[in-house]
């Protein structure tokens, strides 16, 4: 497992409301603060990872007691990364979290930094928060029996999504559930696979990519007891707020 590296300076930049960038809204936008937690950088162990040689994570988490309260995940959007020595640093993957104390962390993948670099001069994106409404976890289960045809239930098509399941075969997993959501993407927070045996441990929830796809499953099979569980979310707002890091050390 690798470990993370502790920084010596943790960067918070908290923001507000007035700091919003979204179109007028009755909605108040949470106050949280940004805290860096770690860099993993594959090279400094000699890793050379289909999915992470090429890549470098910066973990950070949203801190505050309106996080803590929030159901689901909020999504996470990056708009400039570049290390000190000017390289654009493009996007790998974005992966929020929530722990059972309600923690959220968010773990941003990016292209490898040039080797004389010292550090991600700046990390700038945006957090959109659910905010408001309605919240219901949806279970489905024999997965298998629903791949590549739309989930049915009320409360999608209340919530403005429509959810497909492919089956995904790739070099590195031998099979995969792809999650594809269309619509209102925002309405889908969270999804996770469980099983009520508890045999594949403590569920992870995912979100959305960009392109409004999770991979969920990936094996040999796809076991009769796996039930997928998403977080659906409607009839509130979604309100955005800025965050930008800057001066984080690499390893």
């Amino acid at each position: 497992m690798w470990k993370l590296l502790p920084l010596a300076l943790f960067c918070v930049a908290p923001c507000s409301a007035a700091s919003s960038t979204t179109s007028p809204t009755t909605m108040p936008a949470p106050a949280f603060g940004v805290e860096v937690g770690g860099v993993i950088d594959p090279r400094q162990w000699g890793l050379h990872l289909p999915t992470a040689a090429d890549s470098v994570a910066v973990i950070f988490r949203l801190t505050g007691k309106e996080i803590e309260g929030m159901q689901g995940l909020p999504r996470v959007r990056l708009i400039e990364a570049a290390d000190d020595l000017g390289n654009v640093l493009q996007l790998r993957g974005v992966h929020p979290t929530r722990d059972v104390a309600s923690r959220v962390t968010v773990n941003i993948s990016l292209s490898q930094p040039l080797r004389r670099a010292t550090s991600i001069a700046v990390l700038k994106g945006e957090v959109m928060f659910p905010v408001g409404g309605q919240s219901r976890i949806l279970s489905f289960d024999k997965l298998a029996s629903r791949l590549e045809k739309p989930l049915e239930d009320p409360v999608l098509a209340q919530a403005g999504l429509r959810v497909t399941l492919t089956e995904q075969k790739s070099a590195v997993f031998p099979k995969a559930i792809l999650l594809r959501a269309e619509g209102r993407r925002a309405g889908l927070t969270g999804a996770r696979l469980s099983a009520a045996s508890g045999a594949f441990g403590r569920p992870m929830t995912r979100t959305l990519d960009a392109n409004g796809q999770v991979t969920l499953f990936a094996g040999k099979q796809i076991p009769d007891s796996m039930v997928l569980q998403m977080d659906v979310w409607w009839g509130g707002e979604e309100v955005t707020v800025p965050f930008e890091i800057k001066d984080i050390r690499l390893p």
